[in-house]
C-alpha cells in the first residue's frame, strides 16, 4: 500500500523518549472482531536508543503489518515505555496500561497540543485515510523472549472503536542506522523486465548512472556507481561500498532515504518525474552486467538485494540513450562553491534542477542558485543533463 516515506519519518521525529509499534491492520473487521487480529512482521526488527530517553525504561521500534486487500488497512502507533530490556533489547513481560502516566510499564494514550503524541491509529479505507483516532483506554500484553514473543493489545480508540490485535514470532534487533531503511516496502520477489535504459558517465565525478524503466508497472532501477579504471562499464559490476568512498568499478549500496533525499541505489515506483513509494527497495547488494551486443544493442542483467532481503531479478535488451560528459564542447557549463550553483551559460533560458529522489526542486534562469540540502543533483537545459554534488 503507498503511504509516504516523509509521513513515517515525521511521526518518529516527533516522539522522541518512547517505544513505538507499527502496525497495519484490516479496519473492516478489527472493529467487528471478538478473536485477536493476527499480525505479521513486515520489516525485521526493533530500535534501541535509550541515550534519548528521559524517563526511565527503554525506547524501542517494532514494526508489523496487516492488511485485508491493497486499499484497506491503517497504521496503529503504539508509545510503550519498558521499564527494563534484556540483552536483546526485548521489553519487560506483563501488562502495559493506557494512560497519560508517562510511567515505565507504561503505554502513553494519545493527544495533541501542536503535534501529536502518544498512541493513535490511522484508519485507511478504499484508499483514503480517516486521520488520526487517538487510543484513549486498554492495555497491550507482552510475553516471551526475542525469538518468540506475543504481543497482545486490546485497545479502545477516539473514533470508539474497540480494537483487539496480536502478533506472535520472533523480534530481531536492529540498531540507529536501519532506521533510513523502514520505509522499504515487505520482503518479496520482484521480476524486473525493463523496456527503457538510460547510461550516463561523468568521468570529473568518476561516476556513471543507469536508469531501467518499466513503463507498464511504473517502477524504475536508479543505478549509481564508480567507473572502472579504464572507464568502461561493460562488465559485471558489484554492490560494494557506500557513495563517497572511490573504489573504481563498484555500484553503491544505497544509505536510504536521509533528510529528505532518497539515495541511490534504489527500486520505486513513480509517477509522472516523481518518485513515489508504492514500491520501494534501497539496494545493499548483488552485482548487474552490462553487454554491448553485436547488433548494436545493450543488455543489462542482473539479481540486487534489498536491505531487508528482497530479491530483484534485472532483465533489460535493447537500445540505450547514453551520455559520456567529458567534452567540453558538449556540457553544460556549471560550477559549484560551497552550496552555491553557478550558471556559466550565455543564454537566458530556463533549466531545470531535479534531487537524487527526481523531485524539481528548482525550475528557472537564475545565474546563481543556493541549495541548502546537501546532495546529488541533475541540472537539465534544452538537450544537455550535468551532475553536480553538493557537499
Amino acid at each position: 500500500m503507498p503511504y509516504p516515506i516523509s509521513f513515517i519519518l515525521q511521526i518518529m521525529k516527533r516522539i522522541s523518549f518512547s517505544i513505538f509499534i507499527l502496525f497495519l491492520f484490516s479496519l473492516c473487521t478489527l472493529a467487528q472482531s471478538e478473536g485477536p487480529i493476527p499480525l505479521t512482521l513486515a520489516a525485521p526488527g526493533t530500535y534501541n536508543d535509550s541515550s534519548e530517553l528521559t524517563v526511565p525504561g527503554e525506547e524501542l521500534i517494532y514494526y508489523f503489518s496487516y492488511a485485508s486487500d491493497d486499499y484497506n488497512g491503517g497504521y496503529v502507533y503504539l508509545h510503550l515505555i519498558s521499564d527494563k530490556v534484556d540483552s536483546r533489547y526485548f521489553p519487560s513481560d506483563g501488562e502495559y496500561e493506557i494512560n497519560l502516566s508517562g510511567a515505565p510499564k507504561s503505554i502513553l494514550a494519545g493527544y495533541k497540543t501542536d503535534l501529536y503524541y502518544g498512541s493513535y491509529i490511522v484508519p485507511v479505507v478504499n484508499g483514503n485515510s480517516r486521520g488520526i483516532c487517538f487510543l484513549d483506554s486498554g492495555s497491550v500484553t507482552v510475553a516471551g523472549n526475542a525469538d518468540n514473543c506475543t504481543i497482545t493489545m486490546r485497545f479502545r480508540a477516539s473514533d470508539n472503536n474497540l480494537y483487539n490485535l496480536q502478533y506472535n514470532g520472533p523480534i530481531q534487533t536492529l540498531h540507529h542506522d536501519t532506521i533510513p531503511y523502514m520505509s522499504e516496502s515487505a520482503v518479496s520477489s520482484v521480476d524486473f523486465t525493463a523496456d527503457h535504459c538510460e547510461i550516463y558517465q561523468f568521468p570529473e565525478y568518476n561516476e556513471f548512472d543507469v536508469y531501467l524503466v518499466n513503463h507498464t508497472d511504473n517502477l524504475v532501477i536508479h543505478v549509481l556507481g564508480n567507473l572502472p579504471e579504464d572507464g568502461n562499464i561493460y562488465r559485471t559490476l558489484n554492490v560494494s561500498h557506500i557513495d563517497d568512498d572511490e573504489t573504481p568499478g563498484v555500484i553503491w549500496k544505497s544509505k536510504g532515504f536521509l533528510d529528505g533525499t532518497l539515495y541511490p541505489t534504489f527500486l520505486a515506483s513513480f509517477s509522472g518525474d516523481y518518485y513515489t513509494t508504492d514500491s520501494l527497495y534501497f539496494i545493499v547488494d548483488g552485482s548487474l552486467t552490462l553487454t554491448q551486443n553485436d547488433d548494436g544493442t545493450t543488455s543489462v542483467a542482473g539479481t540486487l538485494a534489498s536491505f531487508y532481503g528482497s530479491e530483484i531479478r534485472i532483465n533489460y535488451r535493447g537500445k540505450v540513450s547514453t551520455a559520456v560528459n567529458n567534452v567540453t564542447e558538449t556540457r553544460l557549463k556549471v560550477h559549484t562553491e560551497g552550496n552555491i550553483l553557478y550558471i556559466d551559460e550565455e543564454s537566458t533560458d530556463e533549466y531545470s534542477l531535479f534531487d537524487s529522489a527526481g523531485r524539481l526542486v528548482y525550475q528557472g534562469n537564475l545565474k546563481s542558485l543556493t541549495i541548502t540540502v546537501p546532495g546529488i543533483y541533475m541540472i537539465r537545459f534544452k538537450d544537455l543533463t550535468e551532475k553536480i554534488v553538493i557537499r
